[in-house]
């Protein structure tokens, strides 16, 4: 009788454990979170805030215009994850004239800019598997503008959720 009792109990753990396997696994996939540093994205996401990233999309390339994406990148030596925001996909053209964005020839409305800057940028064609992407806070982001396209293999995920502080959690 007492072993049965303790095979039970047994199967229980095991059970559960199993379970929160599952559980953390998916959310390894599908939600990751991540902490904000740094005032390029402003006034979208400040320092501190906190968000849940997809790393699922970079599975399907489902990385569309205006996504809050994190990718790596390599500075000073080192590989370092940044959040920037999506501006032009694959195949899409991109030039800037005076600070206003065009995207297949569209000017492209930005209501997330805080401060737009005088700024050019020639005419360019990305290819497959290439992302222009921007900060919010043009003065103070170092984006593809100075460090060229992101390689979608770069990609660690786009922004699903900002939920700290909780006054202004979004869903993106």
């Amino acid at each position: 009788m007492v072993c049965m009792y303790v095979n039970k109990i047994l199967l229980e753990w095991v059970q559960s454990l199993i379970e929160t396997v599952i559980i953390v696994a998916v959310l390894f996939i599908f939600c990751w979170p991540l902490k904000i540093d740094g005032r390029s994205m402003e006034p979208t996401f400040f320092s501190g805030d906190r968000v849940f990233i997809s790393r699922f999309c970079t599975v399907f390339s489902n990385i569309e215009n205006s996504d809050v994406i994190v990718c790596n990148i390599i500075e000073d030596g080192k590989e370092i994850s940044i959040l920037k925001r999506v501006i032009a996909a694959p195949y899409d053209t991109i030039r800037i004239e005076n600070g206003q964005v065009y995207v297949n020839g569209k000017l492209l409305e930005e209501e997330y800019v805080s401060f737009n800057v005088e700024f050019d940028y020639d005419e360019a064609t990305l290819k497959d598997g290439e992302y222009f992407v921007m900060g919010d806070n043009r003065e103070l982001s170092y984006d593809s503008r100075y460090m060229g396209f992101i390689k979608e293999e770069d990609i660690v995920g786009k922004v699903i959720l900002k939920w700290f502080p909780f006054s202004k959690a979004a869903v993106f």
